[in-house]
């Protein structure tokens, strides 16, 4: 197996380069605002998506320990030679770190970079330069991401997964301990949902917690530290349908979490019923028109 890794660049395209070198070669997307990853890194064999793993983030540097992970279990499906558009390099402290965790999982053999100054020194093996094409301007990019995600919205299906035999990964609802909301109708009428999670208690609910009651719901959940989220915080989050085996196959985007039904409706493009084991949430939004709403901060729910 020979690896040839692309080292990408803003405002650079290596579209044509692939479509004329890459060959019978498998090719794997890490550069996740591409139109082709969506948020995964996303492996074709020629012309057909073969394997996708969710890091539910379009800036690799809001999530890099999810890039790793998705682009070593890319890696480890690789058949044969393999062609590895990576993630986009602007030279941030993190992302300089993130590149060269990327190239110590991938040890390629030949990396190739656009003509123009340095701008990484940390190469493993000397890169080779090749001149490239301006990519499209930004505006563009945003409206190819959009075509695509109408397209889930358009041709999904709705799924209802249960939240007691679901579970979830990348959000704060799911890490903990789930508690009986009953205890807390005196102290927070609305809420819906409670767990706790190393001293930090999620209460999701649709009517604010009135702030002189929060010390008490503080010492009766035995937590430091109070989120409150309203349900529809959920609506328009981008997400991973995965089965048991940890293999993701279906992109898709919650519609709602019905809470006192104890269901997560999604749109993904899966046939309804599917056997979901996990569901993994990413850091974004969009809505019903495929626009994408801007990130969303980590842990928040």
């Amino acid at each position: 197996m020979a690896i040839t890794y692309l080292h990408a660049r803003p405002g650079l395209s290596w579209d044509a380069w692939i479509e004329s070198h890459a060959g019978r070669a498998e090719r794997l997307y890490a550069d996740l605002s591409h139109p082709e990853s969506l948020a995964r890194v996303s492996r074709f064999q020629v012309l057909h998506r073969v394997s996708e793993h969710f890091v539910g983030v379009l800036d690799p540097i809001r999530h890099p320990l999810g890039l790793v992970e998705a682009l070593a279990e890319a890696l480890r499906q690789v058949e044969g030679d393999a062609v590895i558009l990576g993630p986009q390099y602007r030279g941030q402290p993190v992302g300089r770190q993130l590149l060269s965790a990327v190239l110590s999982v991938l040890r390629p053999d030949r990396i190739l970079v656009p003509e123009g100054p340095a701008d990484f020194d940390l190469w493993p093996i000397g890169p080779e330069t090749v001149e490239l094409p301006a990519a499209f301007p930004e505006i563009v990019q945003v409206a190819q991401r959009r075509a695509r995600w109408l397209e889930l919205i358009d041709t999904g299906e709705d799924h209802e997964l249960p939240l007691d035999t679901l579970t979830v990964i990348g959000s704060r609802l799911g890490s903990g301990h789930r508690l009986p909301v009953a205890g807390l109708h005196g102290l927070a009428p609305g809420a819906q949902w409670v767990e706790l999670c190393t001293g930090v208690a999620l209460v999701v609910s649709r009517e604010p917690v009135d702030d002189a009651a929060v010390g008490q719901i503080l010492d009766h959940l035995g937590a430091s530290r109070l989120n409150v989220v309203d349900p529809m915080a959920y609506s328009g989050l981008i997400c991973s349908l995965t089965r048991a085996s940890g293999e993701d196959f279906a992109l898709g985007m919650i519609e709602e979490i019905d809470f006192r039904r104890g269901i997560v409706r999604v749109r993904a493009k899966a046939p309804a019923p599917a056997p979901v084991k996990f569901l993994k949430i990413g850091l974004f939004r969009i809505d019903s028109s495929g626009r994408e709403l801007g990130p969303v901060t980590a842990w928040a729910v």
